[in-house]
């Protein structure tokens, strides 16, 4: 059901290599009351050449080109041009099915200002697909009330159980917003291009905060997030680098939170997700984990981060965290490393009896 048009933006730096797929996908959509609104950031390849063709045949699409500004620049530009009652969000290196945007607009009603939905991931190397896995949210909800006030609590992190969740997803890109809920918190989102990792949290954090209703499916609709070895606009392979943008995105989401008045708490739970992604890949190469280490413990940071979990956590899991701090932090990093490797080990093997089971 056509209930209003939906401005779909794709922010593009350097992506040629995909970019065909993923435009294709959005033209072809079942959902016919679309804008395509393309900004090409800066991009020194085929990108714009490629975007002016497509026009010719799609008078839907709508190219905005504009000098490089990073991944927060090129979305807020994209959703000030965006002329559409709803917003939704896809990666230029994704791509999505043919009902992808009528299944999302299919959960709105008036309570709702926000829906999601469960994705599927790919993970790919130069397009041979390694592995593929779906992305469930926790549940079936509605998100009124007092459980949107919880929502905009812990959105990412149960704080009693200190563990990740997903009532619905950290990313922009398995969503649809009304328009009206984006254009109040574009400008205070623009103002922290610092964060260029991590974004998506703030994004979502700044989005419940005025939002009336948010509608959750757990089932997946038709978007499929590709991870690849090559670089993107926020990937980066040096761990030090990583943990760089990370501490810039934590001090960015605690302005944010200060500014709403609201706890440092989920800006230390981001951030120490984001670290034990790196921690988790560093510990494959000793000498770039030993680097990462001493950079943590040249800082406060992360240290701060566990504290501000641990004391929020209940339970077994409270000791456990104490004992994994004290190792990450202060015990020497030799031994901290060792125990890193053997938790890596562990989490490879889980992780791909997971996969096995997620196919």
């Amino acid at each position: 059901m056509d209930i209003g048009k939906v401005s779909i933006i794709v922010p593009i730096y350097n992506q040629e290599r995909y970019l065909d797929k993923s435009i294709r996908s959005i033209i072809e959509q079942t959902y016919k009351n679309i804008e395509i609104v393309a900004v090409n950031d800066g991009s020194t390849d085929k990108s714009r050449n490629m975007l002016e063709e497509y026009q010719k045949d799609e008078s839907r699409l709508v190219i905005i080109n504009k000098e490089n500004g990073g991944l927060i620049d090129a979305v807020s530009e994209g959703v000030r041009n965006a002329t559409g009652d709803y917003l939704a969000f896809v990666d230029p290196d994704d791509y999505i099915g043919r009902n992808f945007i009528e299944d999302l607009m299919d959960l709105f009603d008036s309570e709702v200002d926000i829906v999601a939905a469960g994705m599927y991931a790919e993970e790919l190397s130069e397009e041979i697909t390694k592995s593929k896995r779906t992305i469930f949210l926790d549940k079936d909800e509605k998100y009124t009330g007092d459980k949107l006030q919880k929502l905009r609590e812990e959105f990412f992190w149960d704080k009693k159980r200190a563990v990740n969740i997903s009532p619905i997803f950290q990313s922009r890109c398995n969503k649809v917003y009304r328009k009206s809920i984006v254009d109040k918190i574009i400008d205070e989102y623009q103002s922290h291009k610092e964060a260029v990792v991590g974004e998506d949290t703030i994004f979502n954090y700044l989005a419940l905060q005025y939002t009336k209703g948010v509608r959750a499916q757990r089932e997946p609709v038709q978007y499929y997030y590709c991870l690849r070895q090559e670089a993107s606009m926020t990937r980066d392979n040096d761990h030090v680098i990583r943990y760089t943008k990370n501490r810039n995105t934590l001090h960015a989401f605690k302005e944010i939170l200060e500014k709403h008045n609201d706890t440092m708490d989920m800006a230390y739970e981001l951030f120490y997700l984001q670290m034990q992604v790196v921690l988790y890949q560093a510990s494959q190469y000793s000498n770039k984990y030993k680097e990462l280490q001493n950079n943590l413990r040249f800082g406060n940071e992360y240290r701060e981060a566990y504290q501000s979990i641990i004391q929020n956590a209940i339970g077994i899991k409270k000791k456990y965290l104490r004992i994994k701090c004290f190792i990450e932090t202060s015990a020497p990093i030799g031994i901290a490393f060792g125990i890193r490797n053997v938790r890596t080990i562990a989490g490879k093997i889980k992780n791909r009896s997971w996969k096995e089971r997620n196919k």
